[in-house]
């Protein structure tokens, strides 16, 4: 998500505070995202034949998450932690999934 996006996000978020119809749709919204995301992530483990002991419902969450965090962060100049964080996150995701494999750099 790029600062415009997120800020207006943010904005959006703090509209929906005070307004029920407002944070109503953007439950509705997250909601189907993350559905679509679960899905997605369903099909992509099928696809490649990857088995994995956590859901892809949680593995959607866990990766909107954290992504999330970093950008609100880096929103506000804050980038302390993040580099082991997406590191950690690399490990994590390739004990879990496998590591991907690697990607010859044209010539």
């Amino acid at each position: 998500m790029d600062k415009e996006a997120a800020c207006f996000w943010q904005e959006l978020l703090a509209l929906a505070n005070h307004r029920k119809a407002i944070r109503d749709e953007i439950k509705h919204y997250l909601e189907q995202r993350r559905h679509l995301q679960a899905a997605a992530l369903e099909r992509s483990f099928k696809h490649n034949g990857i088995t994995s002991k956590a859901p892809p419902m949680a593995w959607a969450l866990l990766i909107g998450g954290i992504s999330h965090i970093l950008t609100t962060e880096a929103m506000v100049g804050l980038s302390f932690g993040h580099k082991e964080t997406q590191d950690l996150m690399r490990s994590i995701l390739d004990s879990a999934l496998g590591k991907p494999p690697e990607i010859a750099s044209p010539k």
